[in-house]
């Protein structure tokens, strides 16, 4: 008997998509739209329900999850978030959601959505541990061991992006804090040094056309970055103990490079036993969110069944 398949939904500071996800991962059913990010958050729930309309009618008893920017709480709400989607924070959205759709869903961040999509289908199939980050306008991470994600009181476990790496610094974080490695790794950043360097601003992919291409400037902004990260990944890596470490974004694929000096910079400052850590690219990549949310729903109605937690 065919599994059924469950409806995943990804909303992000620039895009939403949904799609219905099956046992293997197989997404069909697929749209994106963009995101009202500036119209606040009754527009972008208006948006997903717009996008999801044709899912639900087709899918009536599917499980339905959200992936989401933004921190995300018990009761599915958004705790935290940058402006990347106006007056998101403090948002209800789960109970938003139910309220329009008069079933269950699950919300959960869209780091930890892809987290889940790896483990399943993906780079970390086959691991029991490991660190999922995503590294492009911020840096997010989740953590995965024995076939769930890190329990999370608040939603923010597996925050890599908000570990101190620098306490002298006066670089801010987004979130408001010094010295964090999202003030240096994340795709803003590596932008931000290299104008500092070469006084002028050119987006991330031109700064990895120009490192290729052996500018100096280029190669340490991006090496830069990359070590920010893999000191983070190092420290982490003491904590969790994890199998290896799937790392998914934008930064990430800008290619091999700077998987390799992410590596170097583990092996350079993580603990002996941990130097040689397996470093993998995310596989899921463009549908890694709605796969993701769509197996944590699928999981959820089976381990809990009624109204569904974050």
């Amino acid at each position: 008997m065919t599994a059924p398949v469950a409806i995943g939904i990804d909303i992000g500071g620039t895009k939403i998509a949904a799609g219905t996800v099956d046992a293997d991962g197989h997404v069909s059913q697929n749209a994106v739209i963009p995101t009202p990010a500036h119209a606040g958050p009754e527009a972008v729930v208006a948006a997903v329900r717009s996008l999801a309309a044709t899912l639900l009618d087709q899918h009536p008893t599917a499980a339905v999850g959200v992936g989401t920017a933004g921190t995300v709480g018990a009761n599915g709400e958004i705790v935290f978030a940058t402006d990347a989607v106006h007056d998101w924070a403090g948002f209800p959205l789960r109970t938003a959601l139910e309220n329009a759709w008069g079933r269950p869903v699950l919300v959960l961040n869209d780091v930890h959505a892809a987290a889940v999509a790896e483990a399943r289908v993906g780079a970390g199939a086959g691991w029991s541990s490991f660190l999922a980050v995503t590294v492009g306008t911020g840096v997010g991470g989740a953590g995965w061991r024995d076939g769930a994600l890190l329990p999370s009181i608040g939603g923010i476990a597996g925050s890599i992006g908000h570990m101190v790496i620098d306490f002298t610094s006066d670089r801010r974080c987004p979130c408001g804090g010094r010295g964090h490695v999202e003030a240096y790794a994340s795709g803003p950043a590596i932008e931000a040094d290299y104008r500092r360097k070469a006084h002028r601003h050119i987006p991330l992919r031109e700064i990895a056309n120009r490192a290729a291409a052996g500018d100096p400037a280029a190669v340490g902004s991006i090496d830069r970055g990359a070590q920010a990260l893999g000191a983070g990944i190092a420290a982490a890596a003491a904590l969790l103990e994890p199998e290896g470490v799937v790392i998914g974004g934008g930064v990430a694929s800008i290619g091999a490079p700077y998987l390799d000096a992410v590596r170097r910079a583990i092996a350079s400052m993580a603990l002996p036993a941990l130097r040689s850590l397996d470093v993998r690219p995310a596989a899921t990549k463009d549908f890694a969110g709605v796969v993701g949310a769509a197996f944590a729903a699928r999981d959820s109605r089976a381990n809990r069944p009624g109204i569904d937690r974050a």
